[in-house]
């Protein structure tokens, strides 16, 4: 049986390479598309934007996108908010990713393998964008 120390190493791996990253990296990449414009707009404004629609074909991605996001923001402000949620993608990238390298290798590598994977470009750029990618992205880690 291992002791409560030796089960909180990988929470704690996956805390700091958390932190680290979200620390090092660019917070914010901007509304680079229309439908990132119209996502930051649903999480800041929710229903009030897409009530009158005459399909509301919303529905699903309120479940995963913007009803957290808009809670955050609504509770934190809309920096506040977007960077809320971007930590809490970016931990389950890292933790996703963590736990399926850690499964075939040794701490290490599976911290190795999980940071750059939280360093990577592609990851970075869409967690700080509000379009939905970065939400599918930590998601699809998941599953």
């Amino acid at each position: 049986m291992r002791s409560w120390r030796a089960r909180l190493v990988d929470p704690a791996i996956v805390v700091a390479i958390t932190l680290f990253t979200g620390l090092v990296s660019q917070r914010w990449t901007g509304l680079d598309t229309p439908d990132s414009s119209f996502y930051a707009s649903l999480g800041l404004f929710g229903d009030e934007v897409s009530d009158r629609a005459y399909d509301n074909s919303y529905f699903w991605t309120r479940l995963g996108y913007i009803g957290p996001v808009r809670l955050l923001t609504g509770m934190l402000g809309t920096w506040g908010g977007f960077a809320v949620w971007r930590l809490l993608l970016l931990a389950v990238i890292v933790a996703g990713t963590y736990v399926i390298m850690r499964r075939y290798t040794c701490r290490p590598s599976a911290g190795f393998v999980a940071l750059i994977t939280s360093l990577s470009t592609v990851v970075l750029g869409y967690l700080g964008n509000p379009y939905l990618t970065g939400t599918v992205m930590a998601g699809t880690v998941v599953v």
